[in-house]
């Protein structure tokens, strides 16, 4: 008796002599879906299409969930066995029982897969990875569960990971800082001060569980003027200082205005500039009101305390000289 295609009857999938009592025991290993029949080879009969076997082949799929941790990327991987070549898998990441993430990728090789998926809230975590084609039967693979809890709290002297992820969410958020690195010194400390004034929390540098709950869902404002495109607000009530590119806020820097109302509210523009040091000490100064100006200053108090100007961070002073030309709109306001 020979196993063939019933769509191709000269494809024979595997054969066996028949027993004494007429049984026999055929095994085949298709690498696709496929309608199978039977053939006795010297009576040259098949069996009747109504009893044509359908056998259909899930492929084998592997999948890993690794890296899990708030916001870091976490990363699924795995394997599709017999190869796929230009097909794709889909890739969906469970928080709690609901899809919080979604992804196709191709592929590799027809193969290996990979997908990334950026964690911004604590929870239970599990990845499941789909296979489709028209060839085989679907097949799905889940992951273990993984559980995303809290960062611990860090703070100035801090390092390792968590100060990396925090330093990418804060930028991430347009909290202004050059770049994201292992060490928690003072330009952590300024963004993560600029944070909590905007948060309407405690201004403080340390990062603690409420700080950590916040960036899961921040308060995100937005400018109090979309044109022009580019300009400059000074939120005196949230002691802040935004960059606003293309009509969003783009930079959100530390600043300390005037005590007692000596920053005026109103719209300026920048009409004067040093590179370096003012007669009167300031630090890369723009000016736009008088002589009110943007500048670095060695003490920037988390409360308005200067005769009038904006102080911000020395290691933010250059930087802000830099992109704000003459002419450049400064807009000043309680929120």
């Amino acid at each position: 008796v020979r196993i063939v295609e019933a769509a191709d009857p000269g494809v024979v999938l595997g054969q066996d002599t028949t027993g004494a009592a007429g049984g026999y025991a055929v095994e085949i290993t298709p690498e696709a879906n496929v309608v199978v029949r039977a053939r006795w080879v010297e009576a040259d009969a098949f069996s009747p299409p109504e009893q044509d076997l359908t056998v259909r082949v899930r492929p084998r799929l592997t999948a890993r969930l690794a890296g899990a941790r708030l916001f870091a990327r976490a990363r699924v991987t795995g394997r599709l066995a017999p190869s796929h070549p230009g097909e794709t898998v889909r890739v969906l990441l469970h928080r709690r029982g609901e899809v919080v993430g979604r992804r196709r990728v191709r592929l590799v090789s027809g193969e290996t897969f990979r997908a990334a998926f950026q964690i911004l809230r604590t929870g239970r975590y599990r990845a499941e990875v789909r296979f489709n084609d028209a060839d085989h039967a679907a097949v799905a693979k889940r992951t273990r569960a993984g559980r995303v809890a809290l960062p611990p709290t860090i703070g100035p002297g801090s390092n390792g990971t968590n100060v990396l992820l925090l330093e990418r969410r804060l930028r991430q958020l347009h909290y202004y800082l050059p770049g994201a690195n292992r060490r928690y010194d003072h330009r952590t400390g300024d963004a993560v001060l600029a944070f909590h004034k905007v948060q309407g929390m405690d201004r403080v540098k340390n990062v603690r569980k409420a700080t950590w709950r916040r960036l899961q869902s921040p308060r995100r404002p937005g400018p109090r003027a979309r044109k022009p495109a580019f300009h400059v607000e000074i939120d005196q009530t949230r002691q802040v200082l935004y960059v606003i590119r293309s009509g969003k806020i783009d930079e959100i820097i530390h600043t300390s205005t005037g005590a007692g109302g000596a920053t005026r509210d109103g719209i300026f523009r920048v009409h004067r500039k040093i590179a370096g040091y003012s007669p009167g000490r300031l630090y890369y100064p723009s000016y736009f009101d008088g002589n009110r100006a943007v500048h670095g200053w060695p003490s920037v108090p988390t409360y308005p305390a200067s005769h009038g100007c904006a102080r911000v961070p020395y290691w933010t002073a250059i930087h802000l000289h830099n992109i704000l030309p003459y002419g450049t709109v400064v807009r000043v306001y309680h929120s």
